[in-house]
């Protein structure tokens, strides 16, 4: 037997050692998947495997990056990783792409639009289109996002529509992708739906990757969409060497095209695939896992299988019953404080974990009012920031003379007196000679149809965009970001947004780590290479270096894939959790899985609360327990003493808990 299947258990090792056919694995929360994947993998390249002909996908790409480190330490330094593909889905898609890029009518070196790009564009479509103009980017842009999600082209959305606003959001979305292909440029679902394009319609590419990718490994199965799952089983066809990873009962993004029926119905899909069970839990405790399995065994629609663990059944699982929510979050601080100054624990050792983000905000005030360092979990990131993604821009338009999406970002920012007219004058020319804008930036003399001041505000920005590519070329690379920023007077785009002085020292500060960023990138690689990276993993950087002994506090969303000592689950009442919208949006499912995940969070200890009473827009309102809480046998459950009651309300309390009960 191969030494990589050594320390799994029975079922792991039954995952990692079946080799041929289709394997799906579900794998309950904390039994131990990377593992049992990593074994998979070097138990391939162990029997001879080349590791070009593997391809692993996760959803980040700190799990792709982790998972290599892994498995460079298992195979030992003598096995050679470089050309096995780790990635996520959009970084496979970028290479699909760039290979054949020609075929989908891109140039090669295309770029890929970040979030502010995108709304910018769909705010011109929707200027001119009916009932459009006045709507929010953002909103505009998840509808599309969600059509593109399922493969739905804006020529097929517009035969289905129903109504005006349809065939007006249809029209939106078709001039959002004519833009982009102008810019030759694509958004994140482009490159799935692209790249899916090209392999049906391209036999030498669908040879090539198919003849690549002899063996295949898809983790976190249950987050895939109806395109990602199409593409999967695209490139899988020919040696059906596919195994995916995943547990359907932590599947909670569905609003963002996450389909739980990929995983729900791969064994029927795939004839003769071997299904194995992962129920060994080796991180929560049994007390935990018999609320969590009682939770989640409400649902239907789901694989049965039940988590346990060898770890013992450990403490009870509290409820905790508050008159309102500064009453929760002051009893769940302070006991936080107390077990930190007198049980020897560390902030990080606690979770609080909330259904919606601005619920953390009275546990912030709690907890900076005890001088507790604390840290909120799936803020926004560091490479979402506007400055950073200026600051990209211009480095890529340094780069990459193709990057007109980036040019565009940043060509009158901060102003120069290059506006939005003469933009349509450089376009015109470009499109009319069959080049790039970056060329009529450069060639602006040319141009008989600009303005003389428009004319020098194009070559003087010409002027500097070749002294930076000139310095790109010397060991100055080091302090290009700084360059930047002083020859476009970078501060004055900053004083413009922001009125705050601390605010925009604290941009400006911003600004300038994209340097270190680069320096940091440019260690392993080049100006280029950081640079794909940084356009492809923006949405999972950190603003700053977290206080590694702070509280967490963090939304389910956030929570999933982590694990802490001890979790407190706030605000489990009707209309928090489950949504006060699941009803009407039969997401009641969802919501249930999302208890679930938080729930099994938990190592040693949970706690969940509830209020009485909730302010709702400055008014108190009653509150109702989430029905997800009478789903737990009430023997698991220890209800403790509530603060802000006293004796007649906490008997009415525990009356209502108890009528309920009666009534299941």
């Amino acid at each position: 037997m191969s030494r990589f299947l050594d320390g799994l258990n029975p079922k792991q090792r039954e995952v990692a050692k079946t080799l041929e056919g289709p394997v799906l694995a579900l794998a309950g929360a904390g039994t131990g998947k990377t593992h049992t994947v990593i074994a998979r993998i070097a138990n391939i390249i162990g029997r001879g495997t080349p590791p070009s002909n593997i391809l692993a996908v996760t959803f980040t790409n700190k799990a792709a990056g982790e998972l290599k480190e892994r498995l460079k330490k298992t195979l030992g330094k003598s096995i050679d990783l470089s050309e096995m593909i780790a990635s996520t889905f959009h970084s496979l898609c970028v290479q699909i792409i760039r290979r054949d890029a020609k075929v989908l009518g891109y140039k090669k070196a295309f770029s890929i639009a970040d979030q502010s790009e995108q709304y910018s564009i769909i705010r011109k479509a929707a200027r001119h289109v009916h009932g459009c103009s006045k709507l929010k980017p953002e909103d505009m842009m998840g509808e599309i996002s969600k059509l593109k999600s399922r493969g739905i082209s804006y020529d097929q959305f517009a035969l289905r529509a129903i109504d005006e606003w349809e065939l007006s959001l249809a029209s939106v979305y078709r001039k959002y992708q004519e833009a982009l292909k102008l810019r030759n440029t694509m958004d994140f679902d482009d490159l799935l739906i692209k790249s899916l394009e090209l392999l049906q319609k391209h036999s030498p590419a669908r040879e090539y990757w198919q003849n690549r990718f002899k063996y295949i490994i898809v983790d976190e199965f249950q987050d895939t969409s109806e395109i990602q799952n199409k593409l999967v089983s695209l490139l899988a066809q020919k040696w059906k060497n596919i195994c995916v990873v995943g547990d359907d009962d932590q599947s909670i993004y569905s609003w963002r095209g996450a389909v739980p029926e990929n995983i729900l119905n791969f064994h029927h899909k795939w004839a003769g695939a071997k299904v194995v069970y992962l129920e060994e839990n080796y991180r929560s405790t049994n007390n935990i896992l018999k609320a969590a399995n009682a939770v989640i065994g409400n649902n239907t629609q789901r694989h049965q299988k039940t988590l346990w663990s060898s770890l013992g059944d450990g403490v009870e699982v509290r409820l905790l019953e508050m008159q309102d929510q500064q009453f929760e979050a002051e009893y769940i601080v302070n006991e936080i404080k107390r077990r930190i100054r007198d049980d020897n624990f560390k902030g990080s050792d606690f979770a609080v974990i909330v259904r919606a983000n601005a619920l953390t905000r009275t546990f912030e005030a709690e907890l900076n009012l005890e001088k507790i360092p604390y840290e909120v979990i799936g803020g926004q990131s560091f490479f979402d920031r506007k400055e950073v993604r200026d600051i990209l821009s211009y480095l890529s338009v340094v780069d990459n003379p193709d990057d007109d999406g980036s040019l565009l970002r940043i060509i009158n920012t901060p102003a120069r007196g290059i506006g939005e007219k003469t933009v349509e004058k450089l376009g015109s020319w470009a499109a009319a000679h069959s080049t790039n804008i970056m060329d009529a930036l450069f060639k602006a003399s040319e141009i008989g149809y600009l303005a003389p001041a428009a004319q020098q505000a194009c070559l003087g920005f010409a002027a500097q965009i070749r002294r930076w590519r000139n310095i790109a070329r010397t060991p100055a690379v080091d302090n290009l970001v700084e360059t930047i920023i002083g020859d476009v007077d970078y501060h004055e785009e900053i004083e413009h947004l922001y009125d705050d002085p601390l605010m925009r020292s604290a941009r400006m500060e911003i600004a300038y780590d994209v340097g270190e960023s680069l320096r940091q990138g440019m260690k392993n690689g080049s100006m280029s290479a950081f640079l794909q990276d940084a356009m492809l993993s923006w949405r999972e950087k950190s603003e700053k270096k977290k206080d590694e002994e702070s509280v967490k506090l963090i939304t389910i969303h956030s929570a999933k894939g982590l694990e802490y000592p001890i979790v407190y689950i706030a605000g489990v009442e009707e209309q928090i959790i489950p949504h006060r919208n699941s009803e009407e949006e039969g997401t009641v499912d969802e919501e249930r899985r999302l208890l679930y995940v938080a729930m099994t969070r938990a190592r040693r200890e949970l706690t969940l609360s509830r209020c009485i009473n909730r302010l709702v827009r400055g008014k108190p309102s009653k509150r109702d327990p989430s029905r997800f809480l009478l789903e737990i046998p009430q023997e698991l459950l220890k209800r403790e003493s509530t603060k802000g009651l006293d004796d007649d309300e906490k008997e009415e309390v525990f009356a209502s808990i108890n009528a309920m009960l009666a009534d299941l």
